[in-house]
């Protein structure tokens, strides 16, 4: 079984229970926290066991090897319960499923609230005083607020109270004090990055990482420092990776979180060889998606320009100058601030620096090129070039369509409406006829796929875009549509 979620909504906590029950009803469970050079022959006596147990494994991308192994056992009495983000489960689930021969896992989101966790909620604010300004509504309208703002999801609900002036006054006094002890504020917002960023920390790295600084016993036993920070038997733990993510958000210096940025992934460079926890940060550091959790929450355009920065000052490390990852990030970060030009120039790189390696697997690459095309077809200054342009993504999201399992074509394709709004009134009878067929192509494919995909947030919006299309197509005969005035 696989849970997976976003940040902060209770899949560790999911995990603890699950380790409480199996041990009440006499399961023996096990847990992997940490890598030893005894490990394989640990797990070899816990699969050749002759008593049911539970083995449980949180962030599982970071032990495919272990899991690996262990497929290559078939033991009856054995049950395993992994746990990841969403976003890195989404990459790592067909190679978990490979790992036990192809084997279906069973995959539990861990997002959404039900009613009867929200009203829990409502009654832990009210019992704390933490509704405030909200604490005169009925139950009825705090519950919809929770549902509604808080999108049923426990991260965006504490990002609401944290948010609460209280709250922020409270974090602003802990980060002047902070402040005013030298190397303290660094290596807390370090420690925050690392737990935002879902990477195990403990005192060996974070030496490597700081400095001998992290050994100081003023950081580790001040108070300020506990309220965020456990240090324990040589472990790091954020207290709240929500809290950590409001505070690089919101409260921090946002100079001095892009400078820590650029520190980490160097420090990080320097310690590639030394294992495959530093190569594995840096990997999560230097994509995008995980990048924007950890940057200033500001104004777009302060947002663009932290971004650009960032990439800018670690392009030439050792890590990045070659790999077509971090060209492809790059570019998605210049495609998601609307600058096409840098973004086309940048997947361009990537794909070139991907052909010199040998069966080297693009369709990361293709699909946010095709993503960049189809909005370049939608900024077009006519409508012939964006045909063209709507021509060359088509090609990619079908071909993807047809062989990814994943969401990720689909995302993509949903940008064709953009495309048939700009222009719709005037493409010709063929160019609809043309168009219709994409999109009808793209709605058969969605309503034959598993369940599970068809339930995905951007699946269903894609729906919803292609059916629109089909049927302003379809009622129009020879008429076409009106357009909506293009961005």
């Amino acid at each position: 079984v696989a849970v997976h979620g976003g940040l902060g909504n209770g899949k560790s906590l999911f995990l603890e229970v699950v380790k409480s029950m199996a041990a009440k009803d006499g399961i023996r469970v096990f847990s992997l926290t940490r890598r030893s050079p005894a490990l394989k022959d640990e797990l070899l006596a816990l699969v050749s066991s002759a008593s049911p147990f539970l083995l449980v494994i949180d962030d599982y991308p970071a032990w495919l090897d272990a899991i690996e192994f262990i497929g290559t056992h078939s033991n009856d009495l054995m049950s395993i319960l992994v746990a990841a983000r969403t976003s890195a489960h989404d990459t790592a689930v067909d190679q978990l499923e490979e790992c036990f021969d192809g084997r279906s896992v069973e995959e539990i989101p861990s997002d959404r609230l039900v009613l009867e966790e929200l009203e829990s909620i409502n009654e832990l604010f009210a019992h704390y005083g933490l509704w405030a300004e909200k604490a005169g509504l009925s139950a009825a309208s705090r519950l919809r607020y929770l549902s509604s703002s808080g999108r049923n999801e426990w991260h965006s609900i504490l990002l609401e109270v944290f948010d609460a002036p209280q709250i922020k006054v409270r974090m602003a006094d802990v980060v002047k004090v902070l402040n005013s002890k030298q190397g303290y504020y660094e290596v807390l917002i370090g420690i925050l990055v690392l737990a935002v960023l879902n990477a195990r920390a403990d005192l060996n790295l974070l030496v490597d990482l700081f400095g001998s600084r992290v050994l100081d016993r003023g950081l580790q036993q001040s108070s300020v420092v506990r309220e965020f920070v456990d240090f324990r038997r040589g472990e790091v733990t954020c207290r709240s990776s929500v809290a950590a993510r409001f505070m690089l958000g919101q409260v921090l210096d946002p100079n001095v979180v892009a400078d820590v940025l650029v520190a980490l992934a160097r420090s990080l460079d320097t310690f590639l060889n030394a294992g495959r926890q530093y190569s594995e940060i840096l990997r999560t550091l230097v994509q995008f998606s995980q990048l924007e959790s950890v940057l200033p929450n500001r104004s777009r355009e302060e947002r663009r320009t932290a971004a650009f920065r960032y990439y800018e000052r670690i392009k030439d490390l050792s890590y990045c100058k070659r790999n077509p990852q971090f060209w492809l990030q790059y570019g998605i970060a210049a495609l998601v601030f609307e600058d096409m030009e840098r973004s086309e120039r940048f997947f361009q790189t990537a794909y070139s620096i991907a052909h010199e390696r040998d069966r080297y697997d693009t369709h990361k690459i293709d699909n946010h090129y095709a993503r960049l095309l189809l909005q370049k077809a939608a900024r077009s200054e006519n409508k012939d070039a964006g045909i063209l342009l709507f021509r060359r993504a088509r090609e990619i999201v079908f071909r993807q369509i047809q062989s990814e399992r994943l969401h990720y074509p689909y995302r993509v394709a949903n940008g064709m409406g953009e495309f048939f709004d700009a222009f719709a009134p005037r493409f010709t009878a063929a160019e609809r006829e043309e168009i219709r067929n994409a999109a009808l192509f793209v709605k058969n494919r969605i309503e034959v796929s598993p369940p599970a995909l068809q339930s995905h947030r951007k699946v269903r919006e894609c729906l919803a875009t292609m059916t629109r299309i089909c049927l302003l197509l379809d009622s129009s005969g020879s008429k076409p549509p009106v357009a909506k005035t293009p961005r």
